[in-house]
């Protein structure tokens, strides 16, 4: 009796484990994740000539008034300040390039020809004179033109608002037939469309992008990434940070990695980070069941 007690116990002390180890992994991808966005929105912020001490303040604020939360929300915190400020430099950056640029052409110099010292001619007159004929020399000098300033774009707030799909299920790529919402297979197409169509990511046991290459799906009842159709695309991912990039993706059904033919979404990156990508589906088309699908 005592032997199948201590069974139990070593049993369920090892199940906690297993779920805090989980939970520590999804709390720790989250806080690189943010802790990356946070140096990479530094780096454009002194790239920007955006440097102030307030920007040092209040990351300190941040992190200080958090006392007794955790680290990962400081750093989400963090992030929400440096956004604001890298926005709030970067319109003061553009308002005093419009004011110089105003200042410059009301004060633009006139054409006026500058006349130099006369020099004098020793061409001898006709006359019988030999006093030589002092003939001015002028040279015009035009006036530089100042170069034009340019600035950036702030950082997309598509990218702030952005939904986070973290759900384990969109990482099962082995046809394991998973059907998490109610024992029905996920349709992210129909909901996503009833929501409004919102920018979305794939974090934590989801992954950190969308899947690049097909799964095996629906056969005998079975899946991959707790639907019927799995979603995925092998479309090239932008390389500049914050462009609206048009792609499709795909949905395996059976032997057909492309039975459907495309659907289309849309994809913009959030930073240089890799993998750092927000997706958005566009197309017209709401059927069920249909799923993204991440991986690592």
């Amino acid at each position: 009796m005592r032997c199948i007690l201590f069974t139990l116990v070593v049993l369920a002390l090892l199940i906690i484990s297993h779920q805090s180890t989980k939970l520590h992994r999804s709390t720790g991808f989250q806080l690189e994740i943010y802790t990356r966005r946070n140096h990479a929105l530094l780096e454009l912020l002194v790239n920007g000539g955006c440097t102030t001490l307030s920007i040092h303040k209040r990351i300190v604020l941040g992190r200080d008034s958090t006392i007794g939360e955790t680290q990962l929300e400081a750093e989400k915190l963090v992030y929400r300040q440096l956004v604001e400020e890298l926005i709030e430099c970067r319109k003061a950056n553009a308002s005093t390039s419009s004011t110089t640029s105003s200042t410059t052409s009301s004060t633009t110099p006139s054409t006026t020809p500058v006349t130099t010292t006369p020099t004098p001619s020793t061409t001898p007159s006709t006359t019988s004179s030999t006093t030589p004929s002092t003939t001015p020399t002028t040279t015009t000098v035009m006036p530089t033109t100042a170069p034009a300033t340019t600035t950036t774009a702030p950082l997309p707030a598509e990218c702030i608002t952005a939904v986070n799909l973290t759900e384990y299920w969109r990482k099962d790529h082995s046809d394991s037939g998973i059907t998490p919402i109610n024992g029905q297979g996920n349709c992210d197409i129909r909901e996503m469309i009833a929501q409004g169509r919102p920018w979305f990511r794939f974090m934590g046991f989801a992954g950190v992008r969308l899947l690049d290459h097909c799964v095996s799906s629906y056969r005998d009842g079975s899946g991959s990434c707790g639907t019927h159709a799995a979603l995925w695309s092998d479309d090239a991912m932008p390389d500049s940070v914050g462009v609206v990039t048009n792609f499709q993706v795909y949905s395996s059904f059976g032997d057909d990695c492309k039975l459907y033919g495309g659907r289309q979404c849309q994809v913009m990156r959030c930073s240089t980070m890799p993998n750092d990508f927000i997706y958005k589906y566009v197309d017209s088309f709401d059927g069920c069941n249909f799923g993204f699908c991440g991986m690592d």
